[in-house]
């Protein structure tokens, strides 16, 4: 390997790259997250992204939220929030 006889400053100047392009290391995706996250939204179909990121870490599994909320959408298991409509009464009818 050329960085253990030059600088990687002087490899990356000649590359034209950034040296940050030379240190970086892609994060991977754990699939165990991915798995737990499937799992409890089987179990608890209702649990929203904060409800499951609580549920990870009483499993003892420690996740951002953020991380959390795009496995979520990823896998399309985002829960749609259903409003609550009020009916209207009687009492607020015009009397005449």
């Amino acid at each position: 390997m050329l960085s253990k006889t030059y600088l990687v400053e002087i490899l990356c100047h000649l590359l034209d790259c950034p040296r940050s392009s030379y240190y970086y290391q892609e994060v991977s995706e754990d699939v165990s997250v991915r798995d737990a996250i499937e799992q409890i939204a089987a179990t608890f179909p209702h649990y929203g992204y904060r409800r499951v990121t609580a549920q990870l870490a009483r499993q003892g599994q420690t996740v951002n939220h953020k991380r959390v909320l795009r496995i979520i959408r990823e896998e399309c298991l985002l829960v749609s929030v259903k409003r609550y409509v009020h009916a209207a009464s009687r009492a607020h009818a015009i009397i005449q």
